[in-house]
């Protein structure tokens, strides 16, 4: 990213939670929900991976789906709620188990 209004020609590199993939721009691009990037400078954005999300641009880091909650997907943008009858053990559940039947 070339730094506007400068009197040197000075090129910064796009912050964590945005991207850049052509040379000589000069805006960087957010990372789009489900979508995260940890370093500065990169070219692309990453998916966050099944069990977590990102709800918002520009986020350097994929949070994780709660207890209760579940993502079988990449890239996405929330969780799942287990349905009645269901749980999950942890966070950053991929799917919800079936509760016991005396429970």
């Amino acid at each position: 990213m070339k730094e506007r209004g400068s009197k040197e020609d000075k090129c910064n590199k796009c912050p964590a939670g945005f991207s850049q993939r052509l040379e000589s721009s000069s805006d960087c691009d957010q990372c789009l929900p489900g979508r995260i990037q940890k370093k500065e400078g990169q070219t692309v954005c990453s998916l966050c991976q099944p069990g977590q999300f990102s709800n918002e641009p520009a986020l350097p880091e994929c949070l994780e789906c709660p207890a209760g909650y579940f993502q079988q997907q990449a890239g996405t943008a929330s969780c799942l709620p287990c349905v009645p009858g269901q749980y999950t053990k942890h966070a950053k559940s991929i799917l919800c188990l079936e509760c016991a039947a005396s429970t």
